[in-house]
C-alpha cells in the first residue's frame, strides 16, 4: 500500500491539478470526515497528507480522540506517522487486534547516510519533529522514539536509566555497529544523554549527541529526595529575585512578568478549560499526564558529569533557564565541553516553521561533517 501511494505521488508530482478522489469505503469516509472537522476543511482527498494539510499536535490528538470515541479503538499518535492519509490511516480501522506501538518510528527511514535517531520531549509523542524532518537531506534517514514502554504506557519505566537502555535496544537492531546520532528535544536531550553514556560504556561510537533547548536541573547531581528538593528550593530563590531585580531595572520587564502572574491566577482560579477549545483541552490534558510521568523518573535521576561534549542547540527567544542562560546547565555535565548552535524562536518555535529549517539545516551539516571519513 505504502508503494502504491508513493507511485501515486510521484504520478501526480508534475499536475498542475490533481484529481480529487473521494473516500470510497467506510472506513475512509469516517476518517475523512474526523479529519475535516478536526482540520476545519471541507472536503479531503484520500492520498492528501495530514500534516500538509495543516495538522499539527493538538490536532493529531483531537483526532485520535474522537476516533476512539466512534469506534472504540485506541491508535498511538505515532500511527499517523506512518499512515498520514486517509487511505493509509483508515486501513488500521480494519485490524482486529490492538495496534501497539513500539518505541522506535521509522518517520524517514529511507537513505545511505548515518540514521539520526530525535528523542520526544516531555509530552513523549514526537510529533513536535513533523516539520523538521522536511529539511534533511533525501539520503538522510531519521527515525523518532516515542515514550512508550515495552507494553505502552501501562507498564512505565522506573527510572532514566531504563528508559535510554530500551531506546538502545530498539536503535542497535537498526544501526548494530554504530555510529550513533542522538538529537533529544527538551527533555529528551537528558535521555539522549543518558543513552551516549550507556552507549559509550558498551564500547560503542555516538557521533552527535545534540540537546535540542534542552536544559540541567541542579538538582539532578543529587541523589537524595531531600537533596534534591533543598537545591531546587535555592534555585527558585535565586530565580525569583532574579526576576525581582529585572523588575526593578525595567518597567517592559516588570509588565511582563505581572501579565504572566494574572494569566496564572486566571487559569487556576477560573480553570484553564475556559480558554481552551476542545482539541487543547484534550491534549493539554495528555500532556499533564505525561508530564507527570515524566517527573516521576527526573526525580529519581542522578546525573554524574562523563567524558564527551554535546551539542546545545539553544532558543535565541527565551530566557526559560535564567541561572545558567549561556549553557542551560550543561556545562558541569559534560567534562570534554559544548557547542552551542543558536536558534531563532522560543523553546517550542525552535522546531516549528520558520525555524524548522534552520534546525534541519544545522543538523545536516553537523551529520554530514561527522561523517565524512566514516
Amino acid at each position: 500500500d505504502r508503494k502504491a501511494l508513493l507511485e501515486y505521488k510521484s504520478n501526480n508530482k508534475n499536475s498542475t491539478k490533481q484529481e480529487y478522489t473521494a473516500p470510497r469505503t467506510e472506513a475512509e469516509k469516517l476518517v475523512a470526515d474526523i479529519w475535516k472537522e478536526s482540520l476545519n476543511i471541507e472536503q479531503i482527498d484520500i492520498f492528501s497528507n495530514f500534516f500538509e494539510l495543516g495538522g499539527h499536535s493538538i490536532k493529531a490528538v483531537n483526532v485520535m480522540f474522537k476516533i476512539e470515541k466512534k469506534t472504540g479503538k485506541r491508535i498511538p499518535l505515532s500511527a499517523l506517522f506512518q499512515h498520514s492519509t486517509v487511505f493509509e490511516f483508515a486501513k488500521l480501522l480494519n485490524i482486529d487486534s490492538k495496534i501497539s506501538s513500539d518505541c522506535l518510528i521509522p518517520i524517514k527511514p529511507k537513505g545511505n547516510k548515518t540514521p539520526l535517531f530525535m528523542v520526544h520531549g516531555a509530552g513523549l509523542n514526537i510529533l513536535n519533529f513533523v516539520n523538521v524532518i522536511k529539511y534533511f537531506d533525501e539520503d538522510q534517514p531519521v527515525y523518532g522514539i516515542q515514550g512508550n514502554g515495552s507494553k505502552g504506557y501501562e507498564n512505565w519505566y522506573e527510572s532514566i536509566e531504563a528508559m535510554a537502555a530500551h531506546y538502545i535496544e530498539a536503535i542497535t537492531k537498526i544501526n548494530p555497529k554504530g555510529p550513533y546520532a542522538l538529537a533529544g528535544f527538551s527533555f529528551g536531550g537528558i535521555v539522549a544523554f543518558e543513552m551516549t553514556r550507556q552507549l559509550k560504556e558498551q564500547g560503542k561510537t555516538v557521533s552527535l549527541t545534540a540537546v535540542l533547548d534542552s536544559y540541567v536541573d541542579s538538582s539532578y547531581y543529587y541523589s537524595s529526595y531531600q537533596q534534591k528538593k533543598l537545591v531546587r528550593y535555592y534555585d527558585r530563590t535565586c530565580r525569583r529575585l532574579d526576576f525581582l531585580m529585572e523588575m526593578l531595572m525595567s518597567w517592559k520587564a516588570f509588565k511582563k512578568r505581572y501579565n504572566a502572574k494574572k494569566e496564572y491566577i486566571l487559569k487556576q482560579h477560573f480553570g484553564h478549560n475556559n480558554t481552551m477549545t476542545e482539541q487543547e483541552a484534550i491534549a493539554h490534558e495528555q500532556f499533564v499526564e505525561a508530564d507527570r510521568m515524566v517527573n516521576v523518573i527526573v526525580n529519581r535521576y542522578h546525573l554524574k558529569p562523563q567524558d564527551f561534549n554535546v551539542d546545545l542547540f539553544r532558543s535565541k527567544d527565551d530566557d526559560h533557564y535564567k541561572l545558567d542562560p549561556t549553557h542551560l546547565g550543561w556545562k558541569r555535565a559534560v567534562l570534554k565541553g559544548i557547542t552551542i548552535h543558536n536558534i531563532p524562536g522560543d523553546h517550542l518555535g525552535i522546531v516549528e516553521p520558520p525555524n524548522d529549517k534552520v534546525l534541519a539545516r544545522m543538523l545536516q551539516d553537523i551529520l554530514d561533517e561527522r561523517h565524512l571519513n566514516i
